[in-house]
Parts: C-alpha cells; sequence; structure tokens
C-alpha cells in the first residue's frame, strides 16, 4: 500500500511536491523529512523494500535541497 506522501512525489517534480506537502499540511522541510522517516522505518518494517527505497532517496533528495 502507497503511502499519502508517496502518492504526491509520483509524476511531479520534486520541488514542486515538497513545497505542495509543506503547503499542504503546514509542515516544515525539518517535519516532512522526520514525516518521511517515519514512513521509512514503517515500509521496512513491513518489508515493503521498493517503497522503502523510494522514501529513502526522496529522503536523502530533501536533505540535499
Amino acid at each position: 500500500m502507497q503511502s499519502i506522501l508517496e502518492k504526491e512525489f509520483k509524476n511531479e517534480t520534486l520541488d514542486y511536491n515538497v513545497e505542495k506537502i509543506i503547503s499542504d499540511n503546514n509542515l516544515s522541510r525539518e517535519d516532512l523529512i522526520i514525516k518521511l522517516k517515519f514512513e521509512l522505518n514503517e515500509a521496512v518494517e513491513d518489508e515493503r523494500f521498493e517503497d522503502a527505497i523510494f522514501l529513502r532517496d526522496k529522503i536523502k533528495e530533501l536533505i540535499n535541497i
């Protein structure tokens, strides 16, 4: 099952989605990273490794923006 955040990232640029998710949810960039890390941990626990890799890559991109 895909997370809401993961669905938001599909078919759009990362910058667009980061700004959209932050504004839609009143989050800071740091809060979004924390939220994605939480979802990453859940994906690993549930053995959803493709989701985990996707989320890991998005977290890395967010940190480097």
